[in-house]
């Protein structure tokens, strides 16, 4: 894994831009290629042989044109979405793996997208809604 020498070196992600694209490139073939049964942000990080941590370290100073990590961190936010999609619509998340797919899509991963139930601006719990088909008996009992 090309990250690991550099990952908890304090230096975060050193790896170069052409590395990187080429690690991207490489993840969503061996995707297709079905190395792997599904793509996850986790997943993915570790094949760079970086934690989450870092990378999202990454994308946070790479928020300015002028910064040294803004072409990977524009990268690392295109892949990002690149895996919530597959998230949504990849076969591989599908099935009994599916609440896991949902829970995944609410991480931020550092490029300050998550989805979420709850209300915007308000620190109120999360709204837990569940819906039973048609005359299903166990949606008058549900809450109680």
């Amino acid at each position: 894994m090309p990250g690991n020498e550099n990952s908890g070196a304090g230096i975060p992600f050193r790896m170069p831009e052409k590395e990187l694209n080429e690690a991207i490139r490489k993840y969503k073939g061996d995707l297709a290629d079905e190395k792997f049964p599904r793509a996850s942000w986790p997943h993915f990080c570790a094949t760079l042989g970086y934690t989450e941590a870092e990378v999202k370290e990454c994308m946070e100073r790479g928020q300015e044109r002028a910064s040294a990590y803004y072409n990977r961190a524009v990268a690392l936010k295109r892949m990002a979405t690149w895996v919530r999609g597959q998230i949504l619509s990849g076969s591989g998340w599908s099935g009994q793996v599916q609440s896991k797919g949902i829970f995944a899509l609410k991480q931020d991963v550092g490029d300050g997208i998550s989805y979420t139930d709850r209300e915007t601006g308000t620190t109120a719990p999360t709204k837990i809604n569940i819906q039973f088909g048609g005359d299903d008996p166990r949606g008058k009992k549900a809450g109680k």
